[in-house]
């Protein structure tokens, strides 16, 4: 009975099952890759480094708050395409530094926050706790923090331009969120290349991070990171001249 079903349409259901298995599972997939290759720097390493660039006036100031979306484990480390983003794409000096964890609790609601000073007055750790039925307004809970955090005399965020400052006009914003993506010298097997490349297709096609965080396009940046995954492609280079 249960066979004849199956060829009056029965087969369609599974089809359909199949399909559905084989899209969760290769998305599960694709993220466990990119977990299992992110690495996590010390933030007391790069304390001096952050104090340094913003002090380098040579380099042109990116904002004067610059707010990353952070992957941290723990309070005290960072993931190293943050670092790569500030240091070593293009050093990007700011006043004062945010790094925005959104951790996703086991209840359904609720919406909580702790802050860690990194630096005092110019470098913070914020973990944003919301259940998983909250919609993610983390431009909004920012904004509610940043509040409290100046009531306290924990932060200064009067604009830095004497014209602006005079005036007690707000200091500016702006936004990070990083999408990392396979780097082009690397080499990887056939099953890794079909794991990466149906990932980053579904992550064409849904919700972006920026749109699911709330954030405002006004002040947002989406910038790429390469992320190493397999070995480095051995290519034999010969100087002739």
């Amino acid at each position: 009975a249960n066979l004849s079903k199956f060829s009056h349409g029965g087969w369609f259901t599974v089809m359909l099952a199949s399909v559905l298995f084989f899209v969760l599972w290769l998305y599960y997939a694709g993220t466990k890759l990119r977990k299992k290759h992110i690495n996590f720097v010390n933030v007391a390493e790069i304390k001096p480094m952050i104090t340094a660039l913003m002090e380098d006036e040579t380099i042109e100031k990116e904002a004067t708050n610059l707010v990353y979306l952070a992957m941290m484990y723990d309070d005290d480390h960072i993931d190293s395409n943050i670092v790569y983003s500030i240091f070593r794409k293009k050093p990007k000096r700011a006043d004062i530094y945010w790094f925005v964890h959104v951790n996703i609790t086991n209840e359904p609601y609720g919406a909580s926050y702790e802050v860690d000073t990194i630096i005092s007055k110019k470098c913070f750790f914020v973990r944003l706790n919301f259940g998983f039925k909250v919609e993610h307004k983390v431009n909004l809970m920012f904004s509610k923090i940043v509040q409290e955090l100046v009531k306290n005399g924990e932060v200064d965020e009067t604009s830095r331009y004497p014209s602006l400052k005079q005036f007690n006009i707000p200091a500016d914003f702006k936004f990070i969120v990083l999408q990392s993506r396979i780097a082009s010298d690397e080499r990887l097997t056939p099953w890794e290349l079909i794991v990466v490349k149906g990932y980053r297709l579904f992550k064409k096609w849904g919700i972006s991070t920026a749109e699911d965080f709330g954030l405002e396009q006004s002040n947002l940046e989406e910038e790429t990171v390469p992320i190493k995954l397999g070995k480095l492609s051995d290519i034999k280079l010969e100087r002739v001249k």
